[in-house]
């Protein structure tokens, strides 16, 4: 094959092999002495970058504009040398399920072999350690939340200045994701104060969502914090503030969201991680003054929420009514939600309701809703 390749290929395998040297040595931690061999690594992998760039770009051109050298091998080799590229996260991936895969899971024997190494707690080794656990498996993609044991344990043992190095490590930009990452895998006032101050920042430091993400497996100890944020004057983060609440689907957040979907300002799918505990709220939206509102809580109630069985017979009678609602948007869904339930006793009322419809995508929808349920019969 050597003799297939050109001189500016010997410069895109050099580019590689040192890139992928140093990118493998560069330390994750940068406290005690790492940041000094990061910034002596820092030149090699601009160097690495520059012939990678180098020796790719001139055979692409060789290819182009050299019609003698133009053959179905060369395209090959290009292929290759391109693919090349990708070989340093292929076998990171291999290497470590080979090697380590237990390591790919925070788990109590993770959280002792920490400490064994960490005695006394000594320069915060244990979440050292625990981070470049982490680290690791967010490489390998093989990561999954901690189990409610484990978790207890972190809580236990984590400290404060255990907290202090993981906030550091969430500013430092090698490291910022799993420190996010693991400070989400369990309670402490200090590391979710510190998640709902970026949270409110938007993530200055690291994505909204992985901060929004970290907040949700904290889950409802962070309730209580993230609560007073719905009054604030940024409608980003209150957007943020509710996606969370509601995937964290604690009751105490349930009625700040049900106001602000009845006051026409939130979303029904919001309300609607609560499940049958939010179904009055919805039945309560079905005499909202805004169309919208009316048609979302129509929407939850045909396909999101259950119905209580003793409420099934009046929650009908209510949804038959609108199909006299003054908006054609909301009769339509009224009739959706007739459809996709089978309410059998509603077939004279949308025949009557579809005799009557003037808007012709409505008439379509009570008419859907009427084949429906008398194919279920």
């Amino acid at each position: 094959m050597s003799n297939n390749l050109i001189k500016s290929d010997y410069y895109f395998i050099a580019g590689v092999i040192v890139l992928t040297l140093a990118l493998w040595l560069s330390p994750r931690d940068l406290e005690g002495g790492g940041h000094i061999f990061f910034l002596l690594l820092f030149p090699f992998k601009i160097i690495g970058i520059v012939l990678i760039v180098y020796g790719l770009f001139a055979r692409i051109k060789k290819l182009i504009t050299d019609a003698e050298f133009r053959s179905k091998k060369q395209f090959i080799i290009t292929f290759l040398f391109i693919a090349l590229l990708f070989g340093p996260r292929i076998v990171d991936i291999v290497f470590y399920r080979l090697t380590a895969p237990e390591d790919f899971y925070i788990t109590a024997a993770t959280v002792a072999k920490c400490e064994s190494n960490s005695p006394g707690q000594k320069d915060r080794l244990l979440p050292r350690c625990l981070l470049d656990v982490v680290t690791h498996a967010r490489r390998t993609e093989f990561l999954k939340s901690v189990t409610p044991s484990v978790r207890e344990t972190l809580e236990q043992k984590m400290t404060n200045e255990d907290i202090d190095y993981l906030i550091r490590q969430a500013e430092n930009v090698r490291a910022n994701e799993s420190a996010v990452w693991l400070m989400g895998q369990f309670h402490h006032e200090l590391s979710t104060s510190y998640l709902i101050e970026e949270l409110k920042m938007g993530g200055r430091f690291h994505g909204a969502n992985d901060v929004e993400r970290a907040l949700i497996r904290i889950g409802s100890p962070a309730v209580p914090q993230l609560l007073p944020l719905l009054r604030s004057k940024d409608s980003r983060t209150q957007d943020r503030v509710v996606s969370v609440l509601a995937e964290i689907g604690d009751e105490r957040a349930m009625a700040p969201l049900a106001h602000r979907f009845l006051s026409g300002s939130g979303r029904a799918g919001d309300l609607a991680h609560f499940g049958v505990a939010a179904f009055p709220y919805f039945l309560q939206a079905l005499k909202s003054k805004h169309t919208d509102v009316r048609t979302s809580a129509l929407f939850s109630l045909a396909y999101h929420i259950d119905w209580p069985e003793d409420s099934r017979t009046a929650t009908e009678d209510k949804i038959i009514a609108m199909l006299g609602d003054r908006r054609p948007e909301a009769r339509a869904m009224a009739a959706r939600v007739l459809g996709a339930r089978k309410v059998a006793r509603s077939l004279d009322s949308l025949r009557s309701a579809s005799a009557v419809e003037k808007d012709l995508s409505t008439k379509r929808r009570m008419d859907s809703a009427i084949k429906a349920i008398a194919s279920s019969k």
